[in-house]
């Protein structure tokens, strides 16, 4: 819609600030439905970009700060029937209750362990143990 002020007559005897301009509504012939659906489209066209755009950069500012982490693939098979298939030679599977010191000491029972816990560590990337993750064995 369109106000259009229009020209008015000067009564005689008013003065100029005490009467009010005339204005008439005009329907604007170039706002049609369609208009309005295509500003609809391209708003929600922009809205979703910008939405993308966000999304990727924050993926992008945690990958950057986030270091990651390796993931072992687990060498331990279950089929639906329960049955499992043991893992190779070299690797260990981590049962409740398992640490890499404890690891260290049943892979040699006599002697200083630590250098074999620091080698497991850092093979393994770090520390932290899941039950049914795979350790790799130096």
């Amino acid at each position: 819609m369109v106000a259009v002020l229009l020209p008015h007559s000067d009564a005689p005897g008013r003065d100029e600030h005490t009467h009010r301009p005339h204005l008439r509504i005009v329907e604007s012939p170039s706002a049609t439905a369609a208009t309005y659906l295509r500003r609809r489209i391209v708003a929600g066209v922009v809205v979703l970009a910008l939405l993308l755009g966000s999304v990727l950069a924050a993926r992008a500012i945690v990958a950057a700060v986030v270091p990651e982490v390796p993931t072992t693939s687990p060498t331990v098979v279950e089929s639906a029937a329960g049955v499992q298939i043991a893992a190779p030679v070299g690797v260990v599977i981590v049962q409740p209750g398992d640490t890499l010191w404890s690891i260290a000491r049943a892979l040699q029972p006599t002697g200083d362990v630590r250098p074999l816990v620091q080698r497991l560590a850092e093979l393994n990337g770090g520390a932290a143990l899941t039950v049914g993750q795979a350790i790799r064995l130096p």
